[in-house]
């Protein structure tokens, strides 16, 4: 978390699929950040009420998925928007469940 002013800033460490050292420690912590500001960074959020973190989740997620997609359109100028589609979505539920996905609605 970041106060700016009266603006706070969420930081939150992001983790997909991938094994990635981003500087945590064994208990999830940023290394940067003392278990102080973690306690205080969550009450703020429990404060915040359900219906606020859910829609924080929510944008995290979108923002997630726009820069998955800004991602392939930068490796891949050549696909179409339909390929756009697939592609993020195999990167974000993995190559597993990907191809079942495939299976099951016979494109596979």
């Amino acid at each position: 978390m970041i106060v700016i002013g009266t603006s706070i800033h969420f930081t939150f460490p992001i983790s997909i699929r991938y094994e990635i050292d981003v500087g945590m420690k064994k208990n999830g912590i940023p290394a940067d950040t003392t278990l102080e500001a973690v306690r205080k960074e969550f009450e703020i959020l429990r404060r915040l009420g359900p219906e606020v973190r859910a829609k924080m989740a929510l944008d995290m997620s979108d923002n997630l998925r726009r820069i998955v997609e800004a991602g392939v359109r930068y490796r891949h100028p050549d696909f179409d928007q339909k390929k756009i589609e697939l592609e993020v979505l195999r990167l974000m539920i993995g190559n597993q469940l990907y191809k079942q996905m495939l299976k099951d609605i016979g494109t596979l």
